[in-house]
C-alpha cells in the first residue's frame, strides 16, 4: 500500500489509487470530526456575540411574552437592547485595514547590489497589478479577509492567491479570406500568395472537405469533431461559418479572501501553513462551471457524471459536502437568512493539496481535486506547477499567542462579557427611566381589588383615607452610572480605541501594531502575485508594464525564489492632518535648516505627504525629480530670455526652485561673459531686469532656506521705462552678460549645464 506521505513516480498526472484516495478522504474525515466539538461552538458564540442575538428576541427590542414563551421580567415590555460593542470594534478595525491598503506604501528592495534596478520594476508591477487588474476586487478581498480575521473565532482568514486562467465562450464568424489570414498569423506570415489561394480553395471546395477538417482543428483545438464538421459546411455552404469558440477571459494572478475550517481545512495543530502535509479547499460551483473547468482542464468523464448526475436516476451529489456544516445560515450571517436547501443548484469540489516526496526523494506539493460523490477524481494526481514551491494562501491572524496558528482570538470572543455587562446597565437604565417617567399609581383600596403591579402605567392599592398619587421609586443608583463608564473605558483600554481618559500613545501603539501585523500578512500576498507573474507573464507583457527595456523574466525556481523583497507600511498618525501639517513643518524649519549640504532628499517626503492628504491628487500631482527639474531648467530659460528682450518675467511668491533657477542664471550669465564678442551689447532695460530677476531668486532662495515665504524683495512696481529712463541701477553693477570681463556672478552653487543663450538678443 502507498502510504499519504509517498507518491512513486513524478506525480505527472498519474491515476490516484483506491488506497490513495480513501486515504485523502480519512483526512478529510479526521479533520472534520475535531471541528465540532470546539471550533464550531466558539465560532456560534462569535457570531451571535457581533450580531446581538439570543433566544426570545423581539422584533422592537422589548422583552414580550409571546416571544419569550414566558413572563418577562422585571416586566413586559422592558428593555432587551442590542448592545453592538464588538460589532462596533470589528467595523473600526476593518475600517483601518481598508484604509491602509488604499493608502499603503510599496517599499521594494533587491536581495544583491545587483537587484537594485529590478526591484523599481517591481514596485511598478504591483502598482499596475493592484490599481488596473484587480482595482476593486483588491478592496473588496482586503475587506473580507479583515472581516474573517476580526470576527471569527480563531480570529483569522486565508488569503487564496493563485495564477487562473479561465476561458468563456463568444460566437465567432470567419470566411475563407479570415481562415488564409489566421494561418497566415500563426506562421508568422510566412505564407505565400500562392499559399494563401490554396487555403481560400481547400475553405470553398467540397472535394477537400476532409483537408479543411484538418486545417480548422489545427487552427482551433478546442472544437470538438462535431463542430469542426458543422463549420466546414456552413463554409462550403455559404461562404461563411459562425460558432462559439472558446478565448481566454482570465489570465492573471487571482486572489480571494477565504474563511477558515468553511473555505479551507487544515489539521488544527500545525504552526505554519507552509509545512501542513495536507490543505483542503472547498468551493460550491453550479453546474456550467463545473461543465467548463472539465472540459477546460481535462476532467474524467465519470468523476464528473458522479458529481452533476446525468439523469433523474442519476441526479448526482447537489448539496452534498465531504465536511459537515454546522451553522444553519450557510448563505448569509448578518440578515440570517434561512433556506431550506442552501446549496440548492451548487456542487461540491475539493482541491487537496499535499506536500509529498517521488521515489527520487525529491519533495513537491501535489494536488488532487476530489468529490464526496464520486471514487474517482477530477484528474490524476498532478505536481503543483508553481515555481514558488509553496501552497497558494497567506494566514492573517489577529495574534500570536503560541506557535499553533488557531491560538488567536477574534473580538467577539474577547468583547463578549464587557459586551454583555454593558447591556445589563442600559437595560436597567431604561427600565428605571420608564418606571420613572410613567410610575405606578397609588389608588385608595375600594370594592374592586388590583393587582400589584410595579410597572409602568401600573396600579397599587393604598389605604382608603389616600390620594390618588403616583409611585416615588427610587433614584437611579450613581454606582450603576459608574459601571457603564468603566466598562466604556476598559472597551477602549484594552482594544486601542481613542478616549480622552487614555494615554493617546497607548492607543496609537495598539492601532500601529494591528495595522502592521495585517499589511505584514498582505505583502506576502503581493511577494507571491509578483513570484506567479514572473513564472507566468510573457517578457513582452512585462516590458508592456514596466515600460522602457521590460524585466527579465527568470527561468529557473532559483531565479523566482528569494530575489526581492515587498514590504507595505502605513504610518497611522498619517491620516491625522494636525500631524501631516506638524510634519511638514519640522521638516520645513529644522531639518532643512540643519542640512547645509543639501544631503537630505526631500523629494519623496514631498510626495508622501502628499498621497497622505490625497492619494488621488498625489498621483496626479507628483512628477518625478528629474522632470520636475527639467521643468524649472525651462522655466528659468524662458526667464532669461525674457529678460534680455526687456520683458519682465514673473515672479511669484514661493512655489518654485529658486536655488535651481539662480544656478541657471548664473550659468547663463557666465557663458556670455567667457565669450562676450558672441553677443550683441544688451540694452540697460534688459541687463537691469537680468539683475532684479538674480536678486528676486536669490531672496526667494532665502526665503525657502529660512521657511518664511514672505516679501518678493525686490520693487516689481517700476515700468520699463522708469528703468531705462536712469532709475536703473548704475551700469558697473549689471552682471557682465556681454560687454567684456567684470564682476563674476553671485556666489552660489556651481552652475548647472543650460541651454546655449539667444544670439542678438532677440527672443
Amino acid at each position: 500500500m502507498i502510504s499519504l506521505q509517498e507518491i512513486k513516480g513524478d506525480g505527472g498526472g498519474k491515476p490516484v489509487s483506491a488506497e490513495d484516495l480513501a486515504a485523502i478522504k480519512a483526512e478529510a474525515r479526521n479533520i472534520d470530526s475535531i471541528l465540532q466539538f470546539d471550533i464550531w461552538q466558539k465560532r456560534l458564540y462569535a457570531e451571535n456575540t457581533r450580531y446581538a442575538r439570543w433566544e426570545g428576541q423581539s422584533p422592537d427590542g422589548r422583552k414580550r411574552r409571546e416571544y419569550m414563551n414566558t413572563e418577562p421580567l422585571p416586566f413586559e415590555g422592558a428593555m432587551d437592547s442590542q448592545q453592538r460593542t464588538a460589532d462596533k470594534i470589528i467595523n473600526s478595525r476593518v475600517a483601518e485595514y481598508v484604509t491602509a491598503a488604499d493608502r499603503m506604501n510599496v517599499r521594494t528592495g533587491g536581495m544583491e547590489s545587483s537587484d537594485a534596478a529590478a526591484a523599481g520594476k517591481i514596485k511598478t508591477l504591483i502598482q499596475w497589478l493592484v490599481r488596473n487588474q484587480w482595482g476593486a476586487e483588491w478592496m473588496r478581498q482586503v475587506e473580507l479577509a479583515a472581516q474573517y480575521q476580526e470576527g471569527d473565532s480563531p480570529g483569522a482568514a486565508i488569503m487564496w492567491v493563485d495564477w487562473v486562467q479561465e476561458r468563456a465562450l463568444e460566437l465567432k464568424e470567419i470566411t475563407p479570406a479570415d481562415l488564409a489570414a489566421i494561418v497566415a498569423e500563426m506562421v508568422q506570415g510566412q505564407l505565400t500568395p500562392e499559399m494563401q489561394a490554396e487555403i481560400v480553395d481547400v475553405a470553398t471546395n467540397p472535394a477537400r472537405a476532409e483537408e479543411l477538417q484538418g486545417v480548422l482543428a489545427g487552427v482551433f483545438p478546442d472544437l470538438k469533431p462535431k463542430r469542426i464538421k458543422d463549420v466546414v459546411e456552413q463554409l462550403q455552404t455559404t461562404g461563411r461559418a459562425q460558432f462559439p469558440a472558446p478565448y481566454t477571459r482570465i489570465n492573471m494572478p487571482v486572489l480571494a479572501a477565504m474563511r477558515v475550517y468553511e473555505d479551507v481545512f487544515f489539521r488544527p495543530n500545525i504552526t505554519d501553513l507552509q509545512t501542513s502535509r495536507i490543505i483542503f479547499r472547498r468551493e460550491w460551483l453550479p453546474r456550467a462551471v463545473i461543465l467548463e473547468r472539465a472540459a477546460t482542464q481535462g476532467w474524467d468523464q465519470g468523476f464528473v457524471t458522479d458529481v452533476i448526475g446525468d439523469s433523474e436516476n442519476n441526479p448526482g451529489a447537489e448539496q452534498k459536502s465531504m465536511f459537515q456544516d454546522y451553522s444553519r445560515y450557510l448563505l448569509t450571517r448578518a440578515t440570517k437568512f434561512q433556506m431550506v436547501e442552501p446549496r440548492k443548484g451548487l456542487y461540491e469540489i475539493v482541491t487537496c493539496l499535499e506536500k509529498l516526496c517521488n521515489d527520487d526523494g525529491v519533495p513537491g506539493v501535489y494536488v488532487t481535486i476530489v468529490s464526496t460523490a464520486s471514487e474517482k477524481t477530477a484528474k490524476g494526481r498532478e505536481i503543483f506547477n508553481r515555481k514558488h514551491g509553496k501552497y497558494p494562501c497567506v494566514w492573517f491572524s489577529t495574534e500570536s499567542i503560541t506557535s499553533v496558528l488557531l491560538d488567536a482570538r477574534g473580538v467577539p470572543e474577547l468583547a463578549g462579557t464587557l459586551q454583555s455587562e454593558k447591556k445589563m446597565y442600559r437595560d436597567s437604565f431604561s427600565d428605571h427611566t420608564q418606571k420613572s417617567t410613567n410610575p405606578p399609581l397609588l389608588k385608595p383600596a375600594g370594592s374592586a381589588r388590583y393587582d400589584l403591579l410595579m410597572v409602568p402605567f401600573g396600579e397599587i392599592d393604598a389605604g382608603p383615607r389616600d390620594r390618588f398619587e403616583y409611585l416615588k421609586g427610587p433614584e437611579y443608583p450613581k454606582a450603576a452610572e459608574a459601571m457603564m463608564t468603566t466598562v466604556d473605558l476598559d472597551v477602549c483600554e484594552y482594544f486601542g480605541l481613542p478616549h480622552e481618559k487614555i494615554d493617546p500613545n497607548h492607543t496609537l501603539m495598539l492601532r500601529q501594531r494591528r495595522v502592521n501585523r495585517f499589511l505584514m500578512s498582505l505583502s506576502e500576498v503581493l511577494y507571491m502575485a509578483v513570484e506567479l507573474m514572473q513564472q507566468f507573464m510573457t517578457p513582452a507583457d512585462l516590458q508592456r508594464v514596466v515600460g522602457g527595456a521590460g524585466m527579465q523574466v527568470p527561468k529557473t525556481i532559483e531565479e523566482i525564489q528569494g530575489k526581492f523583497d515587498v514590504m507595505l507600511y502605513v504610518d497611522v498618525r498619517d491620516w491625522d492632518a494636525e500631524f501631516l501639517k506638524m510634519k511638514g513643518d519640522f521638516l520645513l524649519n529644522y531639518v532643512k535648516r540643519l542640512d547645509p549640504h543639501n544631503i537630505v532628499d526631500t523629494d519623496p517626503v514631498a510626495a508622501n505627504l502628499l498621497a497622505a492628504i490625497d492619494p488621488n491628487m498625489a498621483e496626479m500631482a507628483v512628477r518625478p525629480a528629474n522632470a520636475a527639474n527639467a521643468a524649472e531648467i525651462k522655466a528659468a530659460t524662458d526667464a532669461f530670455i525674457k529678460c534680455i528682450n526687456g520683458v519682465r518675467p514673473e515672479m511669484s511668491e514661493g512655489g518654485i526652485n529658486a536655488p535651481l533657477r539662480l544656478q541657471v542664471f548664473q550659468g547663463l550669465v557666465q557663458q556670455r561673459q567667457a565669450n562676450p564678442a558672441a553677443y550683441p551689447p544688451l540694452a540697460p532695460a534688459g541687463a537691469a531686469l537680468i539683475q532684479e530677476y538674480m536678486k528676486y531668486l536669490a531672496f526667494q532662495a532665502q526665503q525657502m532656506q529660512n521657511a518664511d515665504i514672505g516679501r518678493l524683495g525686490v520693487d516689481t512696481s517700476k515700468t520699463d521705462a522708469e528703468i531705462a529712463g536712469g532709475n536703473a541701477p548704475p551700469a558697473a553693477a549689471v552682471p557682465p552678460v556681454g560687454s567684456g570681463p567684470g564682476p563674476g556672478p553671485t556666489p552660489g552653487p556651481a552652475p548647472v549645464p543650460a541651454p546655449a543663450p539667444m544670439a542678438g538678443g532677440a527672443a
